[in-house]
C-alpha cells in the first residue's frame, strides 16, 4: 500500500475541516473475501464515499466537499486540535441517508444499500449477532428487499450479490436458480459456496478465501 498525504476537506454545511486518506496504489495480499462481495484487504483498504461531520452531524458525499489542500502532520500548538478523519457511517446513518434520499442516482443508492448490508454483516464477521432490536431487523430486511430490486442480473458480480441477498432472506431455491446462469470460472468458488449454503439452508455471510 502506498498512501499519499491526506487531503483536508470542509463540511459543506458548517465548514468544519476533516482529513481524508488518499491511496496511490495497493494490493490484495492477505485479503479476506466473503460471499456478500466484500473484500477486507489490509494493503488496499476501502475508503468512504459518504461521511458524517463530527461538528454539525450533517451527512455528505465526500466528492462534494471543498478540498482545502494536503495535510502536513505538524506538532500541535497549545489549544489546537487534530483534524478528525472522515469515517464510514453507522447502520443508523446509512439508513438515515437512504430515508433522506441522499442518493443522487441509482449508483449512489446501490452504494448506500450495499454498505448498509455489509455493515450488518460485519457484525457476523466479528462473531456478533446480526441484529440487536426489532427495528434493526426491519431495516435489515427492508434494505435487502430494495437492494435485490436494483442489482443488475446482466452483471455477473451483481447477480451473485442478488443470489446472496435472496439467501439471506431465506429464498434458497430462488438464490440457487439465479446462480445457474453464472458460468464464468472466476466465480466458481463463491458460487459453489453459496449453492452449498442454500442446500443447508444457511443464511449468514460466509468467508470465501484468503489471498
Amino acid at each position: 500500500m502506498m498512501p499519499s498525504l491526506p487531503v483536508v476537506i470542509r463540511c459543506p454545511k458548517c465548514g468544519n475541516q476533516m482529513k481524508k486518506q488518499v491511496l496511490y496504489s495497493g494490493n490484495t495480499f492477505g485479503a479476506a473475501c466473503y460471499t456478500d462481495g466484500k473484500m477486507e484487504a489490509p494493503m488496499l483498504p476501502e475508503l468512504p464515499q459518504i461521511t458524517k461531520c463530527p461538528a454539525c452531524k450533517e451527512l455528505f458525499w465526500i466528492d462534494e466537499a471543498e478540498e482545502v489542500g494536503e495535510y502536513f502532520p505538524m506538532p500541535l500548538l497549545p489549544g489546537e486540535k487534530e483534524f478528525p478523519s472522515v469515517r464510514f457511517l453507522s447502520i443508523t446513518d446509512y439508513d438515515k441517508a437512504l430515508r433522506r434520499n441522499l442518493s443522487r442516482n441509482t449508483e449512489d443508492e446501490l452504494y448506500l444499500r450495499r454498505q448498509l448490508w455489509w455493515k450488518f454483516n460485519d457484525r457476523v464477521r466479528r462473531g456478533k449477532p446480526l441484529v440487536n432490536s426489532p427495528r434493526e431487523e426491519t431495516i435489515w430486511k427492508t434494505n435487502l428487499a430494495l437492494l435485490e430490486g436494483i442489482l443488475d442480473d446482466n452483471d455477473p458480480e451483481q447477480r451473485i450479490m442478488k443470489a446472496e441477498v435472496l439467501r439471506h432472506l431465506g429464498f434458497f431455491l430462488l438464490a440457487s436458480t439465479k446462480l445457474e446462469f453464472v458460468r464464468d470460472e472466476q466465480y466458481k468458488q463463491v458460487v459453489d459456496i453459496i449453492k452449498q449454503a442454500c442446500k443447508e439452508q444457511k443464511t449468514e455471510v460466509l468467508k470465501v478465501e484468503d489471498n
